[in-house]
């Protein structure tokens, strides 16, 4: 939920890569990942990021509105209507 928070807020992410952020973040996209699990490591992912943070942020809303409440529900819509045709 934190980075679907973050994401909302425009904001893009730097962590280790691990189970779970490793499949809501993509690299170089909407976040960056550190490329190993040490302190300089993640403060060069900062400095990368920092390089590429506007449209970082700006691919974090784009990704947000994927989780909207009303995308979600017209998708479902559209897939029970097309289910209906096949009828």
């Amino acid at each position: 939920v934190a980075v679907l928070e973050a994401y909302a807020s425009g904001l893009p992410i730097v962590c280790f890569k691990v189970p779970g952020l490793e499949r809501q973040i993509i690299d170089g996209v909407t976040g960056v990942f550190a490329k190993e699990r040490t302190a300089d490591a993640f403060f060069n992912a900062i400095v990368e990021l920092d390089m590429i943070r506007t449209q970082a942020a700006n691919n974090c809303l784009i990704e947000a509105k994927k989780y909207d409440s009303k995308y979600i529900a017209q998708c479902i819509f559209t897939e029970i209507d097309s289910l209906l045709m096949k009828v």
